[in-house]
């Protein structure tokens, strides 16, 4: 493991048809290998070019290090639109793909690796992500998380709301981002602190409902994106939420 820890990092993003090589290769031979590889993978529409930003270390490459490298190449050109990545050891892979290609794509980025270990793989076939935030959407629509006022503390009466919340997520692919909004009322760092707060205690809620912590990030965005005019109790009342996303590929 201390061979993978220490072996050069690498991050293969593709977005809007050009696959992005950054990061560093051990050597030349390496870095040559990865590129030509990349380079075969041009097929439009999906990939339309490779822009190659790879530096070089000057460094023996470990055994199993190019094995893992091409995995990376292989499994991002087979996204839409995702990134793969080699950090630490560890390889990560967030990918978005058509529904019918996804159980391929995470057999292939969660086989036992050479070098290193399998980190964080999201998978997200697009008809489970639209019907996963169409669902979260309607339920935080028709009814609302509640706090106590001015307070992270979550309203009794919105337990029922929150089991409906995380049977929901359960279903839903990938890392979910919990939003806390407030309205404008009050100083701008204090409500950033509060909608963050709201969306913690949430991702707190969640946890306790058997939620993996690790799929569920919080963040607050205090006043600074409202949905309705701050000027009337109803519109300080809709921007007052929480919303709940899956983190896209292209993030």
């Amino acid at each position: 493991t201390d061979i993978a820890v220490a072996a050069p990092s690498w991050t293969f993003t593709l977005t809007h048809g050009i696959l992005t090589l950054n990061g560093t290769m051990p050597d030349q031979e390496t870095k040559d290998a990865v590129v030509r590889h990349a380079f075969n993978k041009i097929y439009p529409p999906r990939i339309t070019g490779v822009n190659d930003y790879l530096d070089i270390a000057g460094l023996e490459a470990p055994e199993g290090y190019i094995q893992v490298a091409m995995r990376g190449v292989n499994t991002i050109a087979q996204c839409d639109t995702g990134q793969a990545g080699f950090e630490r050891g560890r390889f990560n892979l967030r990918c978005e793909l058509p529904d019918t290609e996804a159980d391929a794509v995470r057999r292939e980025a969660v086989a036992s690796m050479p070098l290193g270990t399998v980190g964080r793989i999201d998978i997200l076939p697009h008809d489970a992500v639209i019907s996963c935030e169409a669902e979260l959407t309607d339920l935080l629509k028709d009814a609302r998380i509640e706090f106590d006022s001015s307070s992270a503390v979550i309203d009794a009466s919105s337990s029922a709301l929150l089991d409906a919340v995380a049977a929901a997520v359960k279903t839903c692919p990938g890392t979910l981002r919990i939003e806390g909004h407030t309205d404008s009322t009050g100083p701008e760092d204090e409500n950033e602190v509060l909608s963050r707060n709201r969306a913690l205690a949430v991702r707190n809620a969640l946890v306790a409902r058997e939620v993996d912590p690790e799929r569920l990030i919080a963040e607050g965005y205090g006043a600074s994106r409202p949905v309705a005019g701050n000027t009337t109790p109803e519109g300080r009342a809709r921007n007052r939420r929480i919303e709940i996303r899956v983190v896209r590929a292209s993030e």
